[in-house]
């Protein structure tokens, strides 16, 4: 499994999680709704 196919798995199964990819990381953020500018992170 790719790190790519974790991230995709993890975004369809959990709602509001939504990824966001910095400096050749991408961390996972809770953001129902885009309300805030990231959310709060929860993974990295």
């Amino acid at each position: 499994m790719k790190i790519d196919d974790i991230i995709n798995e993890i975004e369809s199964k959990f709602y509001g999680v939504v990824p966001k990819a910095s400096w050749g990381e991408t961390s996972l953020f809770y953001n129902p709704g885009k309300q805030l500018p990231n959310g709060y992170i929860f993974a990295r």
